[in-house]
């Protein structure tokens, strides 16, 4: 029937806006990252080539699943208007308050640094003594050691 196709055509349009969200969303994860990380212009590149690998793969999983792999124009122009959506929307923000919470972060861990490695260096240490990781059992020749006998002094 005419109602089962146009909820078939919404249900299409609502999961392809879903998903050009979270690609979009994936791509902030990046932005995210090249904020708190200092980058270099190659790195940003092999970044953004390792997107579109993803991007591609997983849009030819995405319209294989959706509609048995035809490519339908309104599944694209859903997946667009959902990047535009939350691009325009929430991306900002989430891009805004993940990177200072990250570079919040990073700065307790510097300040702490120090601290942690000598107490995760100390744990290690009392596990090794623990369970005697790296020390050499001595191999005992001949027996026990037999105690020398000192040389009686005539006179004294």
């Amino acid at each position: 029937m005419m109602q089962d196709y146009i909820r078939q055509e919404l249900w299409l349009f609502a999961w392809g806006a879903a998903f050009g969200c979270a690609l979009a969303f994936l791509y902030d994860c990046f932005r995210i990252l090249r904020r708190v990380f200092s980058h270099s212009l190659l790195w940003i590149t092999v970044e953004d080539v390792i997107y579109w690998l993803i991007y591609g793969n997983v849009s030819f999983v995405f319209l294989y699943w959706i509609d048995d792999g035809k490519i339908r124009l309104c599944a694209v122009l859903a997946a667009s208007l959902g990047t535009l959506l939350y691009e325009l929307t929430i991306g900002p923000i989430v891009v805004r308050i993940a990177s200072k919470g990250l570079i919040w972060a990073c700065n307790i861990l510097k300040k702490w640094k120090r601290w942690l490695t000598v107490a995760f260096s100390k744990g290690i240490i009392k596990l090794c003594k623990h369970f005697r990781i790296g020390k050499k059992k001595r191999k005992q020749e001949n027996g026990p050691k037999k105690e020398k006998k000192m040389p009686k002094k005539n006179g004294i």
